[in-house]
């Protein structure tokens, strides 16, 4: 990274460490901080990511049916190459791929440490860098073989690069509709995919997704039985609902239907552990 990129990093480390995480997080100090700098590590990377997939935007139009003023009517995604927008999936996953395997390992310790269960997980386990990379794949609508090769995923739950293909189709049409010349349609793309908030937003929500993942993996393997969902500060709806629920089976899924936090975008919602002794106790 470059001197301005790691001030950037350091910058965004300051203020995500004010925001009002649930307490469970604060359990592990040192993980919680390994969080957060990965966390605004993933966000330098995927705005300069987001930054030099703009310059590849000339590419992704079919400007001669642009130029012959298509009617609005046409299908938009014709004249938007999906094919050559996919063919980012591979830089995504090189680029993230050692951040998301950090803040899995940290999950997975922070574990450890919280329960006081020496696993010995680390992040050069083979389970961490399996769940690494499926982490990772997923983000781009990819899943992984059994031979660990990434392979396409007909119905993934989730793309990075689909949402982006989106919002392209509709500056597309918008530039259409307004009349806008090659040029200024370049530039609105340009302006679309490169939004910061873009990589706030993913590097935010996955950061804390790839961190619970790590924090399931060291539950299965220190035989957790149950959970419970702790709200962050100023709760929505939907996880007090999850929160509301008290305690539930480990291989339950919480009122909004997630296995673990989280349950909306730039959720700093956590996860508690509930092993045999606690559990039995709640159940008389």
């Amino acid at each position: 990274m470059t001197e301005l990129e790691l001030e950037a990093v350091k910058i965004t480390a300051m203020i995500l460490s004010t925001e009002g995480w649930a307490k469970s997080y604060f359990k592990a100090p040192d993980q919680h901080k390994e969080l957060i700098d990965q966390t605004a590590k993933f966000t330098v990377l995927l705005t300069k990511f987001f930054k030099e997939m703009a310059k590849d935007a000339p590419n992704f139009v079919n400007w001669d049916h642009y130029n012959y003023q298509v009617s609005l009517d046409y299908k938009v995604d014709v004249i938007v190459n999906g094919e050559t927008i996919a063919n980012w999936d591979t830089n995504f996953i090189k680029v993230n791929y050692k951040v998301i395997n950090n803040l899995i390992a940290a999950g997975a310790v922070a574990g450890q440490e919280t329960y006081n269960i020496p696993l010995g997980i680390q992040s050069t386990d083979a389970i961490i860098q399996q769940l690494s990379l499926k982490q990772i794949a997923g983000l781009v609508g990819k899943s992984v073989a059994k031979d660990g090769s990434i392979i396409d995923n007909p119905n993934p739950a989730y793309d990075v690069l689909d949402t982006v293909r989106n919002d392209i189709m509709q500056s597309v049409k918008t530039s259409l509709a307004t009349g806008a010349t090659t040029d200024e349609a370049i530039a609105d793309m340009q302006t679309v995919i490169s939004n910061p908030a873009r990589a706030v937003m993913i590097a935010n929500t996955e950061s804390v997704n790839a961190y619970q993942a790590g924090l399931s993996e060291f539950a299965s393997q220190s035989d957790a039985v149950g959970k419970e969902w702790e709200t962050a500060d100023d709760p929505c709806d939907i996880c007090q609902a999850n929160a509301d629920e008290g305690p539930i089976a480990i291989d339950d899924t919480f009122d909004s239907g997630d296995d673990e936090p989280t349950a909306h975008p730039n959720c700093l919602c956590g996860d508690r552990l509930i092993y045999q002794q606690e559990w039995d106790g709640l159940q008389g």
